[in-house]
């Protein structure tokens, strides 16, 4: 598979130039591919030259950009945690996961799917790096979902795909987190259970 990655970024490279929206993106299949063989130190140098490449191209606050710059922050946090774990890492992703989630926060607001993603990435580098009181923010992330699943249904109806896919991915969330209490904000969201 990463061979033929690795095929499919120099065929682009060659054929479009290196910084054409096509190469960087198989440039972004192959870091996540890389990613998920195990081949943490390669993937992340991928995907932190690429994070520099379409901030160069693109811009450092294009969808693209924060893309490539969260897969490498998620990369070096997996190098930070991996079987030759490398301590060191562990800020940089941090630091990393921070300036997209702050890009994300102010491009898109706080009930963004993107966002609340990136926020759950940063509270899982909280915790891994023992920094307990901002892992908390979790809560913002649950919160936030809630809101958007809320939103969509004002906005979209209740059996809309996209408002389906916000009460997926709340779901998802909840696993992570405590379920809201009963009468907070969010608790039915999900509708009653067997209908």
């Amino acid at each position: 598979m990463v061979g033929r990655l690795s095929a499919a970024v120099a065929a682009a490279t060659a054929s479009f130039g290196p910084d054409d929206h096509r190469s960087l993106s198989a440039r972004l299949a192959l870091g996540l591919g890389l990613r998920d063989r195990g081949q943490d130190e390669e993937a992340y140098a991928e995907l932190a030259a690429l994070a520099t490449d379409c901030a160069r191209v693109l811009g450092p606050e294009q969808p693209d950009t924060l893309i490539a710059r969260r897969e490498a922050g998620l990369s070096c946090l997996h190098l930070s945690m991996s079987q030759d774990a490398d301590p060191a890492r562990l800020p940089e992703a941090v630091r990393r996961l921070e300036e997209v989630a702050e890009i994300g926060q102010r491009r898109h607001g706080t009930t963004h799917p993107d966002t609340l993603d990136v926020w759950l990435n940063l509270s899982f580098a909280y915790a891994t790096a023992k920094r307990y009181k901002e892992s908390t923010r979790l809560e913002r992330v649950l919160t936030g979902w809630a809101q958007l699943v809320a939103d969509r249904e004002r906005e979209l109806g209740p059996d809309a795909p996209d408002t389906q896919l916000a009460r997926l991915r709340l779901a998802g969330r909840l696993g992570w987190g405590e379920r809201p209490a009963a009468g907070a904000a969010g608790s039915a969201v999900l509708g009653p259970v067997g209908s």
